[in-house]
């Protein structure tokens, strides 16, 4: 399987990292590098999830489980659900008599004490928080799972780490090498170019998408939290460090994984730094090596943006699922205005995608922070937005 997802997608992978990363004297290392740790993910995949991919490759794609109606989702903290891991494999019975198949655990990777985000500000993608147990437990989860019909989802926070990641130690420790990890910079003025042109992502929170380090006397990319560094993706040196965390999280039994923070993962300086071209490519880059290695798991676009950007995201090359912020938005805008015509309207206009993908339709999540409907549709009905 794994010689035949190899040929089946290496040539557009080749082809994408080409255009991120081809005019590096040592392009074609790094190629080689990835094929080994792919090789090298795939071999430590164990045989049951083998099985599953097999199995998702030889479904007609209008029957892969995704596509169905009985797909029910719902999303939890297993400290306040269940207490930890273990104690949530009690609740199974309660997940099957209420119709639930479809299981986001909010952020369980190992994180801050205090500076966390909710858990967004990973210190290692390669332990679960003590408290709520061991990745033996959360693979033992994913195994009961998948024995009783569930699918596990969890998220793939690949924008930033916390700045407590043994990466971000580093950098702090004067380690240029992992200095090139992060967006560093010691020139103001060239921080005050960039900044010209970016969204402040929580203007009350602070000012600017860079919080300055006396101690280093740099400035280090922080967009959402100034405990929380920008990868650098232009470094293709971090695209196979978040390779190896994508593969390592895979072989854990995930089965679809929410891509955090998406639109921010590509900068280009004088531009807005959201849902560049080569933000695409490198998503699609992320889906091929999935496809090589664990052909089952599946991505999920969290892109809280504009209708128009949203779509762009749900393709077979990039994410087959997607949030669908702009049915959740005009679900309560409609409850609460008793006011049909802009959901009709968007229904109609909106909700078209290509087949082999699917909306998550969801009535609330943890992370909506503003009414994602279209401004332009609400214009043509007289509706002020």
């Amino acid at each position: 399987m794994y010689e035949t997802q190899l040929q089946n997608n290496m040539a557009r992978l080749t082809s994408l990292l080409y255009e991120l990363y081809g005019k590096r004297w040592d392009f074609y290392k790094v190629l080689n590098e990835l094929e080994k740790l792919m090789h090298k993910a795939y071999e430590e995949r164990n045989s049951s999830l083998k099985k599953n991919d097999e199995n998702f490759l030889n479904t007609p794609v209008e029957k892969r489980w995704y596509l169905k109606s009985d797909a029910v989702g719902m999303m939890l903290y297993v400290d306040l659900f269940s207490g930890d891991l273990k104690k949530l494999l009690t609740k199974i019975d309660y997940f099957k008599e209420s119709g639930i198949n479809y299981i986001h655990l909010m952020p369980l990777f190992d994180c801050p004490k205090d500076d966390n985000d909710g858990g967004y500000a990973i210190s290692s993608y390669r332990k679960v928080q003590e408290n709520l147990g061991t990745i033996e437990d959360l693979k033992k989860v994913a195994d009961v799972f998948h024995k009783n019909g569930i699918k596990l989802v969890l998220d793939f926070v690949f924008n930033h780490t916390s700045d407590e990641h043994e990466w971000a130690l580093k950098a702090k420790a004067g380690n240029i090498q992992y200095q090139k990890y992060y967006y560093m910079l010691d020139d103001k003025k060239e921080v005050d170019e960039w900044n010209s042109t970016l969204r402040e992502i929580f203007p009350s929170v602070r000012r600017g998408s860079f919080t300055y380090y006396e101690d280093l006397k740099k400035w280090v990319w922080t967009t959402f939290n100034s405990f929380q560094w920008d990868l650098n993706y232009s470094n293709p040196e971090v695209f196979l460090a978040m390779c190896n965390e994508l593969l390592s999280i895979a072989n854990l039994g995930v089965d679809v994984l929410r891509l955090d923070a998406l639109a921010f993962v590509w900068k280009e300086k004088y531009t807005c730094c959201e849902s560049l071209d080569n933000a695409h490519k490198l998503i699609s880059a992320f889906q091929c090596v999935a496809s090589i290695v664990a052909p089952g798991l599946q991505f999920k676009s969290e892109a809280i943006v504009h209708p128009d950007q949203v779509i762009k995201y749900i393709n077979k090359n990039e994410c087959t699922l997607s949030y669908n912020p702009l049915q959740m938005a005009l679900f309560w805008s409609t409850l609460a205005t008793r006011d049909t015509r802009l959901l009709t309207l968007s229904l109609k206009k909106r909700w078209s995608i290509p087949k082999e993908c699917a909306w998550i339709n969801y009535i609330r999540c943890h992370d909506d922070i503003g009414w994602t409907f279209s401004d332009e549709d609400a214009a043509s009905l007289g509706i002020d937005g």
